[in-house]
């Protein structure tokens, strides 16, 4: 499952994309909002995490172009917004799944991220159980 990281904290986003790696997700970063939207034209991202804000700047066009390109796709944003701005962005942006305050831990970020996109489940292969009896024709 393919999932961008838009974010310009480098230590924070390569700790939070080592995370979703290790539950088998395809993690692709991005430290700048149009270095994201070349990624998301592609539409081929099903997760979107990424910060309020990037160099000072709004980053919420790159929700709004994630769920243009794909309407499927799930956002978590990393916000200290409180009160009705969370409100808001929950009315503004649909694909918003989760709202994560900027200092929360890497660990935290990709557990919520993950329950906002978890990982199809993989049938099992079918078991096929011979109807041969067991020493069928040999004398006793």
């Amino acid at each position: 499952m393919q999932v961008l990281i838009l974010d310009d904290y480098p230590v924070f986003q390569s700790a939070l994309a080592n995370q979703l790696r290790a539950a088998g997700y395809d993690v692709t970063c991005a430290f700048a909002v149009d270095e994201a939207l070349a990624h998301l034209r592609l539409g081929q991202t099903r997760l979107l995490i990424l910060r309020d804000r990037i160099d000072g700047r709004g980053s919420l066009s790159a929700a709004l172009a994630a769920e243009f390109y794909r309407p499927d796709v799930a956002c978590v944003i990393l916000s200290d917004r409180a009160g009705a701005e969370t409100d808001e962005l929950f009315d503004l942006i649909p694909a918003l799944r989760a709202l994560v305050g900027e200092d929360c831990r890497p660990a935290l970020a990709a557990k919520c991220a993950m329950a906002a996109c978890p990982m199809p489940v993989r049938p099992e292969m079918p078991v096929f159980v011979s109807r041969r009896r067991v020493g069928a024709g040999v004398p006793a």
